[in-house]
């Protein structure tokens, strides 16, 4: 059993993506993900059992689900939509890096191709700090960790 280190635990507070020409500092990401199915053949064997032979297909990403209180100024995010809405598809690379308390990066991805497939509002609610929450959804072609 290997044993854990707890010096080796990544602790963030904070996280922040970085993507060309949008200026929305997120609050939390999720759906980092990557998914490598493996297709299985069965190659038969003159004598004994059947032997199974495994190879990698393209991998999969998942969409990152980041969220973010409504900003007063930046409009990037409903900018772009806009655009999108438009006809007009253009992905944009950029980072995703989780921050420690002094907002230093401690782990960070290089993200290509990432494409926003949905935007939400959460209900306004006056009486909370935030007003409300957006949360953008991105389809991404790749990401890789860099640090």
């Amino acid at each position: 059993m290997t044993q854990v280190n707890a010096d080796d635990q990544l602790l963030a507070q904070y996280c922040e993506l970085k993507l060309t020409g949008i200026t929305t500092p997120f609050d939390s990401v999720s759906g980092l993900a990557v998914n490598i199915p493996l297709v299985s053949e069965i190659v038969k064997a003159a004598s004994g059992p059947p032997i199974y032979k495994f190879r990698s297909t393209v991998p999969a990403y998942g969409d990152l689900t980041c969220m973010a209180g409504l900003s007063k100024t930046d409009k990037s995010l409903f900018t772009w939509w806009d655009e999108i809405a438009q006809g007009k598809r253009e992905p944009k690379d950029g980072t995703l890096s989780v921050l420690d308390t002094t907002k230093a990066p401690k782990a960070t991805w290089s993200i290509t191709g990432a494409l926003l497939t949905r935007l939400d509002i959460s209900p306004m609610d006056m009486g909370e700090p935030k007003l409300a929450t957006v949360t953008a959804t991105f389809n991404c072609v790749s990401y890789k960790r860099m640090k």
